[in-house]
């Protein structure tokens, strides 16, 4: 417990000071350790509170409340029991060979051996895959683990210990925080977009942008698209008048409460993406593209209303079907997209440098109209 919630202090903290601008970056090592090493000091802070607690006394403590988070996690998640009950288990048959009025040290570390093995190869990858926020987690497993130490290592003697190890930690954090967050070698993820409307056209991107792409699009906080509900970046960009993705309708057929509209979708300018956006409020009852129906949409975060996003848009276009509750006019937004920037958008991609590169879809030229369906 103690090791989580300092965990989660030095977590907030670190954020507040711009140390994790992204989930994954070239820091990551530094701040793994950083945590583990104040996890260990939250352990040894505890030993330096059980002045009273020592020899078997200690031992049947520690692994009697590892026996009894064994039972708990089998209560509640089965699957992950032998996190508790596998150390236990080999603290009882270690207890068991044990002789004296102390435990020998292998009656402590053959179980503390156990318990390292099944708690932290698992948490030590939590970083790696799920990102930073998964640091004050690994602060607790490494206190909790550490804690199974205090007989072997002395309890009631870990005051210096624990000091020696926050300041470790602290000394961590402040080299997290004056090395680069990315590097060639651990880019961050940057996609920029040219976005074209009848109205107007941006660059935009999702994330935030290094000092020099900022600068060099002038770009302010926000994307001025109704699919857009939050987050990200635009800038000003030349209008290019590209061809518009067309829309036919081919029929509108009322049904209960609602109706039924197919169109077909296709890009004038041969683009390989489109989407179409449904805004918030509107009741889709089903779709299908191009003869395939469709599950009902997960909500999207950062998305407003419903997207249809099509990877694989044919030449000749693709038919979409929409039945839609309600008999008043929507209006919706169609767009194509192809990939690359236009040639305006060399001095961005120039500016974003060799730590960042694009992800997911890469960098794209979106150009979107408002349909009435």
């Amino acid at each position: 417990m103690a090791g989580g919630l300092l965990g989660w202090l030095l977590h907030r903290a670190l954020t507040a000071l711009g140390a994790f601008p992204a989930p994954w970056t070239a820091t990551l090592g530094l701040a793994r350790w950083a945590f583990v090493v104040l996890g260990l000091a939250a352990a040894a802070l505890l030993g330096s509170l059980l002045v009273r607690w020592s020899g078997w006394g200690l031992w049947l403590g520690t692994w009697l409340l590892w026996a009894l988070g064994g039972l708990a996690l089998a209560h509640f998640v089965p699957g992950a029991s032998y996190l508790g009950i596998a150390p236990a288990l080999v603290a009882a048959l270690a207890g068991w060979a044990g002789r004296g009025e102390t435990p020998p040290r292998a009656v402590w570390l053959l179980p503390l051996a156990a318990a390292a093995l099944v708690w932290l190869p698992g948490a030590l990858r939590l970083p790696d895959t799920m990102g930073y926020a998964t640091l004050p987690a690994l602060a607790a497993v490494a206190a909790w683990v550490g804690a199974a130490a205090l007989g072997p290592f002395g309890a009631g003697r870990g005051g210096l210990r624990a000091g020696l190890l926050a300041l470790v930690a602290v000394g961590l954090s402040v080299a997290l925080l004056v090395r680069p967050a990315f590097t060639p070698h651990h880019p961050r993820g940057l996609a920029l977009e040219y976005v074209e409307t009848a109205a107007a056209a941006h660059w935009s991107a999702a994330v935030a942008l290094p000092p020099a792409v900022r600068a060099a699009g002038e770009f302010a906080p926000g994307r001025p698209w109704p699919w857009v509900s939050s987050g990200g970046f635009s800038a000003p960009a030349p209008r290019l008048d590209l061809p518009a993705p067309a829309v036919a309708i081919e029929t509108i057929e009322p049904v209960a409460g609602g109706r039924r509209i197919r169109l077909t979708l296709r890009s004038e300018r041969d683009a390989p993406l489109a989407r179409l956006w449904l805004p918030a409020g509107v009741e889709l009852r089903g779709a299908t593209v191009a003869g395939v129906a469709l599950s009902p949409p997960p909500a999207r975060r950062g998305v407003r209303g419903t997207q249809l996003a099509i990877a694989t848009l044919p030449t000749a276009g693709v038919e979409i079907e929409l039945e839609l509750g309600g008999t008043e006019p929507v209006t919706a937004w169609v767009a194509d997209a192809s990939r690359g920037l236009p040639a305006a958008g060399r001095p961005l991609q120039e500016a974003r440098g060799p730590a960042a590169v694009p992800v997911n879809q890469g960098d794209q030229t979106v150009v979107a109209r408002e349909l009435t369906l």
